[in-house]
């Protein structure tokens, strides 16, 4: 039996830092074909643990996998079973697609000795009371064959037979309906009802063709791009990012604002850099359960005047990239709401600004600015003293 090394890997995450660690283990494996043919395995690719349904399922790295989600984002198949972020068991194939191409009616064969070329592979899995997975990462020397049907309703349906040559001879075999998330071209066009950073570019794109009156724009750069899910107290989702472009030799950036409604993102507004998104919200917030976001909005509002008047032109970024509020805390009808944010292209540190805020009769309003090492007192008395 020949053996040769596989790379697995166990993620270390530590604060704003993630570590991938690699160690070689020789996985020792019987090739696929003598797997199927074996007396006393001849069902692998429909029993070891399969749901009689026949959706997804088989065995990762000796634990028993039965997928209960799966998606299709961009080139890349993820079986997964498992409600945490992490998944206790998942199977991930990389189809190495063209951009916004979704494989609708296609299929993929790989064998044992195909060589390179053949799509990825990374199975992952949690062992016992570990809260991080580990993923083996194979990209030739497995079986497999794939096939996608017809979409329906955004979800992509199809079957899988794979076999793995790892140590513990993983498999999954069975149907799945994969749920079609990310960018897509729909005859050629991008399908904005999709939530993608990549729709967030081509709606920039277009927005500043269409306001700068030329096609002469190019977009050189998106950071910070977020967008949320809608909750309790908003109908909508929206988005942000900051779309850096050349409109003929000028280089500019812009912050936009998207949203999505009913079921399409739209562009909702193009901010100057000197704007901060939170200030510009396509519904205001309201109080109730999530005061927080009515908070931010109005420290926002004050902050974003404030530097206007004293830094004109100059740039402002919240100091962790996303979020302008680094903290706040309520007491009664009062509030504290600490900011950090940094001017333009400065290497100074951030600055922090400390608010009072005070909910009268006519809602939450910004009292005023808190004095260095001035302690929070629900009745609003302070100022240092």
């Amino acid at each position: 039996m020949k053996a040769f090394p596989r790379l697995v890997f166990h993620a270390v995450f530590l604060p704003a830092l993630a570590i991938v660690v690699g160690c070689a283990s020789p996985p020792g494996a019987p090739d696929a074909a003598s797997r199927e043919a074996s007396p006393e395995d001849t069902t692998v690719f429909s029993a070891c643990g399969l749901p009689k349904s026949g959706w997804a399922g088989g065995r990762i790295a000796s634990q028993s996998f039965v997928a209960d989600s799966s998606t299709i984002k961009e080139g890349i198949l993820e079986l997964r079973e498992g409600a945490e972020f992490f998944a206790d068991r998942s199977v991930t194939i990389f189809l190495f697609l063209d951009e916004g191409e979704v494989p609708e009616g296609s299929s993929y064969e790989a064998k044992a000795d195909g060589g390179f070329g053949s799509p990825h592979v990374h199975m992952s899995w949690k062992a016992p009371s570990e809260p991080m997975p580990s993923t083996e990462i194979f990209m030739d020397g497995y079986t497999m064959s794939l096939d996608f049907g017809e979409e329906k309703d955004g979800v992509l349906p199809g079957t899988l037979h794979l076999c793995l040559p790892d140590e513990q001879e993983s498999f999954v075999s069975g149907k799945f309906e994969a749920k079609i998330e990310g960018f897509r071209l729909v005859g050629g066009e991008p399908d904005f009802a999709q939530d993608s950073h990549k729709n967030f570019r081509y709606l920039a794109h277009a927005h500043l063709q269409q306001t700068l009156g030329t096609d002469d724009v190019e977009i050189l750069d998106s950071q910070r791009g977020q967008y949320t899910l809608p909750d309790e107290n908003t109908r909508f989702q929206t988005g942000s990012s900051e779309i850096t472009f050349r409109a003929g030799e000028r280089e500019q950036s812009r912050r936009f604002l998207f949203v999505k409604e009913p079921d399409s993102w739209r562009v909702h507004k193009m901010l100057t850099m000197d704007q901060l998104p939170e200030a510009h919200p396509f519904e205001k917030p309201e109080g109730g359960k999530w005061a927080r976001k009515l908070l931010s909005y109005l420290v926002a509002q004050e902050l974003e005047s404030r530097v206007r008047t004293q830094h004109p032109g100059q740039a402002i970024y919240p100091a962790n990239d996303f979020s302008l509020v680094e903290k706040y805390r309520t007491e009664r009808a009062w509030a504290e709401v600490t900011t950090r944010y940094k001017l333009g292209s400065s290497e100074e540190a951030p600055v922090e600004v400390r608010f009072l805020l005070h909910k009268g009769d006519d809602g939450w309003q910004v009292e005023r600015e808190m004095a260095d090492g001035e302690p929070f007192r629900p009745d609003g008395s302070g100022g240092g003293d």
